[in-house]
């Protein structure tokens, strides 16, 4: 595991009143075992004797949906443990260790908050079982994808063993520690938990002395992608077998719903759909709700309902001019959906590839056909958006890609892998294109688009392949 190690001090006169190590524990019966610190000097690892001062086991029933919902908690559950539990260490000995740590530089503690899609640090230990030496203080950056409580938070930053206890930083100020692994066990994803300090110091006052005036602070940030929420909105589908599925829809614009054909469609084969607005669920309603596919082939469906429903959220405004590396987000109910909170998980990335194509036959206009971005999407985040830094529609959130796990040439059993970080979306401007279409009187269902965007999307080869061989002499 990792920890991070505090230093009390007094003030004026800089004296130490208390030093600790505090890290998260997953093992029970922890005191069972010997534990040992290390320090690295150099180019050597030294390990210290260290013993627990106390012992304080979580509340997981923030956990509890999770647990229920096919969900693992990582490493607790690979050791068969009970409790996950905050551990407070003190040396056994002092050495040199103690002395080189005080007399070195060290970070000042500097408390603070984070708002869904700060960037964060993390600071960690990793594989200290393979390398002690070069995985000793390894970094990892992300964003806070969702707040599960003031005390929990979610990110996409990959776990890795040994993690949990690794501080996270946003800048100077001091955020929390990592909790641990929240793994899907149908291999749809996972995400890393973060608990935040002002819990962890909650659960253990009565052994750290108040901070210093001047370190006593509260930093919040607000995202500037934060407004994107108010755009996406979750629905539940029930077909006629009672099977429960949810996906995401996005705000279009006016009484426009938009969301994924795939999504959609079992409604249309008589299945219900509830739309789950943050005061009311209405059940759509083939009589007075409207829901129009345009292309059988184009994985796009609007949904035009009363507007009242949508008072309390906001249009998306949407960004057609888009290039390779600009920074984005996806907004969905991706990977869980909890009916008790309608939080949507914000995650970034980068687009890494967009295909330009004519909307129509015969035309020399090229619009955005396909975006390929690395923000993170799972099942559920169909009819999620891509938005841009500042909020802006950029496409539909179509599927992420799944592909074939490499096996050994011996191997003769085929598995598959889900790349929640290969995502596949639908560009604002072939919506913009179908809806005009609409809205100008064209069928409602049928309506023309350029063959070779279908074929893009069934990633059909439509182009030539030349191999050029050498001239003979």
């Amino acid at each position: 595991m990792s920890g991070i190690h505090l230093i009390i001090k007094s003030e004026p006169n800089d004296t130490i009143i208390d030093d600790f190590i505090i890290t998260i524990n997953h093992i029970d019966h922890i005191s069972n075992y010997k534990l040992l610190v290390s320090h690295v000097h150099d180019d050597t690892v030294y390990w210290y004797k260290c013993v627990i001062i106390s012992e304080i086991n979580l509340n997981l029933n923030k956990f509890k949906f999770f647990l229920q919902n096919g969900f693992n908690l990582f490493p607790r559950d690979q050791f068969g443990s009970k409790q996950i539990s905050i551990l407070k260490l003190a040396l056994v000995s002092r050495h040199d260790y103690f002395s080189e740590v005080v007399h070195s530089k060290m970070s000042p503690f500097i408390l603070g908050d984070v708002n869904v899609g700060d960037e964060i640090k993390i600071i960690s230990s990793p594989f200290s079982f393979t390398n002690s030496l070069i995985f000793n203080n390894f970094s990892s950056i992300g964003i806070i994808n969702y707040l599960l409580s003031e005390k929990f938070y979610f990110t996409d930053v990959k776990y890795l063993e040994n993690m949990n206890g690794g501080g996270i930083t946003n800048g100077d100020i001091s955020v929390g520690l990592v909790l641990g692994n929240l793994r899907k066990l149908n291999g749809d994803g996972d995400l890393t938990v973060l608990i935040s300090w002002r819990y962890i110091l909650q659960l253990i006052k009565h052994f750290l002395p108040r901070q210093p005036h001047e370190n006593d602070k509260t930093h919040s940030f607000i995202s500037e992608v934060s407004h994107s929420c108010d755009s996406v909105i979750p629905l539940i589908i029930t077909d006629t077998k009672g099977v429960v599925s949810w996906g995401t829809c996005v705000y279009y614009n006016d009484k426009t719903l938009i969301t994924n054909k795939h999504v959609i469609e079992s409604y249309i084969a008589g299945a219900k759909c509830q739309i789950l607005f943050h005061n009311q669920v209405i059940e759509l309603n083939k009589e007075l709700d409207l829901v129009i596919i345009p292309n059988k082939d184009i994985d796009l469906a609007f949904i035009f309902i009363n507007p009242s429903c949508l008072a309390e959220y906001s249009i998306v405004v949407p960004k057609f001019e888009v290039d390779v590396g600009d920074i984005v987000y996806t907004t969905s109910f991706g990977l869980f959906f909890n009916p008790g909170e309608h939080k949507p998980i914000q995650c970034k990335g980068t687009i890494n590839c967009i295909y330009k194509l004519p909307v129509k036959e015969n035309s020399d206009l090229e619009v955005n056909s396909v975006i390929i971005a690395s923000a993170s999407t799972w099942n559920g985040s169909s009819g999620g958006g891509l938005f841009s830094s500042k909020g802006e529609f950029i496409g539909l959130i179509c599927s992420n890609a799944q592909v074939k796990s490499p096996v050994i040439a011996t191997d003769t059993n085929e598995s598959f892998e889900k790349l929640s970080k290969f995502s596949f979306v639908l560009p604002v401007d072939i919506i913009e294109y179908f809806y005009n279409e609409i809205t100008n009187g064209s069928s409602s269902s049928g309506i023309g688009v350029n063959a070779n965007i279908l074929d893009i999307w069934k990633l059909k080869s439509f182009h030539h392949d030349i191999i050029i061989e050498p001239a003979k002499l």
